[in-house]
């Protein structure tokens, strides 16, 4: 009977561990670091779509497809973001900066220096990638965030969790 007890205990162990809350992401350091050299790529890709869409002689149809690739960077489409092409307003929708892009009369070229990404400690969730952001003459400072969040993706037969890189909130710093 002693033994019996013992076994029961000792199988409803691992099951009550289990219930212990939501455990932090672990991940190796050399996959931190792809991720944060991911972040450098997602944010030239954004602008990269910006200055296309700031083209006046890019077509309707692709100004399309490149609003639907920009958003895709993004976990989510009301994300705030700084107007780049109007430093007056300070935050706009993801969406009203990429319609405002689709409206410019000049094409605009952006270019990225000063590139660092900070990761708090301990923390794998999310970071603030920090930027200097270079057009038309003239230099801003930007911060923006970059987190990672887990997604339920069918494979044919097969159902896996896959963690995903977005980018977040796009703010000037002052």
């Amino acid at each position: 009977m002693k033994i019996l007890i013992a076994l029961l205990l000792l199988l409803a162990l691992p099951a009550a561990a289990q219930d212990a809350g939501p455990a932090k992401r672990q991940m190796a350091a050399k996959m931190l670091m792809a991720y944060e050299a991911k972040s450098k790529s997602k944010v030239a890709e954004f602008y990269n779509y910006l200055e296309l869409l700031s083209d006046p002689k890019l077509d309707t149809e692709m100004k399309m497809q490149v609003t639907l690739q920009a958003k895709k960077l993004f976990g989510n489409e009301k994300t705030m973001v700084a107007d780049v092409f109007d430093k007056k307003t300070k935050l706009v929708t993801l969406d009203a900066l990429l319609q405002t892009a689709a409206s410019q009369k000049e094409k605009y070229s952006f270019t990225i220096t000063d590139f660092k990404p900070a990761r708090p400690i301990g923390n794998t969730e999310s970071w603030t990638l920090r930027y200097r952001l270079n057009y038309k003459n003239s230099t801003i400072a930007v911060e923006q965030g970059y987190f990672l969040e887990d997604i339920v993706k069918d494979f044919g037969t097969l159902t896996q969790v896959v963690t995903s890189a977005y980018l977040g909130d796009i703010k000037l710093m002052q």
